[in-house]
């Protein structure tokens, strides 16, 4: 439905069907997410907690693959960066030139420090060269899995 047929409301509530939610969510704890797909996978990003027992340094950037966008396996997750406690917010991005496709990941870092400052000081980016072949691994994975 678009602008004009829905009289300027962008996101009636009309249009949408929940698939996954509840006590059946897509994935548990797993907030902050963002998805993108590449080929037949969804790869998506998060920064759940529970790493640690401090409130924010126990969160990390994790990332899980799906086939179906609904049923997910998390494949692991990433340490922050040396210099920064905690990494979080990602936000996934993908770059094709020619043949070769790149998966970026933008996150904050907070400030850290004692007193712990949560605030985010500066943004960065981190990324990988996806290939068939890791591609084809996502999917043996993910159908074994059924």
């Amino acid at each position: 439905m678009g602008y004009a047929e829905n009289n300027g409301d962008f996101l009636n509530p009309k249009d949408w069907r929940i698939l996954r939610a509840g006590d059946e969510p897509c994935l548990r704890e797993f907030p902050n997410p963002d998805v993108v797909k590449i080929s037949d996978i969804y790869f998506a990003f998060a920064d759940p907690s529970g790493y640690e027992p401090h409130p924010w340094r126990g969160r990390k950037i994790v990332e899980a693959v799906s086939l179906d966008g609904l049923n997910w396996q998390i494949l692991g997750y990433v340490e922050p960066d040396p210099d920064t406690p905690a990494t979080h917010v990602p936000e996934a991005f993908v770059w094709r030139e020619g043949k070769v496709t790149w998966l970026y990941v933008f996150y904050a870092c907070q400030a850290g420090g004692e007193p712990y400052d949560y605030r985010y000081k500066r943004i960065r980016v981190m990324r990988r060269k996806v290939t068939e072949e890791e591609l084809r691994q996502y999917r043996k994975l993910l159908q074994n899995r059924r």
